[in-house]
């Protein structure tokens, strides 16, 4: 059913574009310009109600490449027993187009206290038109897939960087 729901709110938003770009280009005499005119526009209105996840899309993007890779001392981690810290939990990303959420994990020597890894994940939200047709709920956006990116997992890490985790809650500290 919301598939069908979905389709036709398509369809009607495509229908309603093209009505606006021959509104907008009757009075271009010329009906080849006319029609060079209106393809472009109805092309900009179709987009126009996913343009913040258009526009969040490329924001994600570059969020992921920023904090979801894995920065380590491959020297210094290895052989010692780690615990994880996340810090912040799924902080909002300032300035974006769609909600975007960071979240840092550290890899914290238990003897120490010194980090030796940072790793971090990323998960995008859906703009304002699927928020709307979710009933203000946030759910995955419609245009940006995967919607979300994170670097290589903690037992793959410990593995390849000879390190154990342990795995006692030490809660969420700087």
């Amino acid at each position: 059913m919301a598939g069908l729901l979905s389709i036709a709110l398509l369809v009607g938003w495509l229908a309603v574009a093209v009505w606006i770009a021959k509104q907008i280009t009757a009075t271009v005499k010329n009906s080849l310009l006319r029609t060079a005119l209106a393809i472009p526009l109805i092309a900009i209105l179709v987009m126009l109600p996913v343009a913040d996840e258009i526009i969040g899309g490329f924001q994600f993007r570059a969020l992921c490449r920023e904090n979801a890779v894995l920065k380590i001392d491959a020297e210094k981690i290895k052989g010692k027993t780690i615990w994880m810290s996340i810090n912040p939990e799924n902080k909002d990303a300032d300035n974006t187009a769609v909600r975007i959420y960071v979240t840092r994990v550290r890899y914290r020597d238990v003897a120490t206290q010194e980090d030796l890894a940072t790793n971090g994940y990323v998960v995008a939200k859906g703009g304002l038109l699927i928020r709307s047709l979710a009933g203000g709920h946030e759910i995955a956006p419609l245009t940006i897939f995967p919607s979300t990116c994170t670097g290589p997992g903690n037992l793959p890490t410990s593995e390849k960087y000879e390190f154990k985790i342990e795995m006692k809650v030490k809660g969420t500290t700087q």
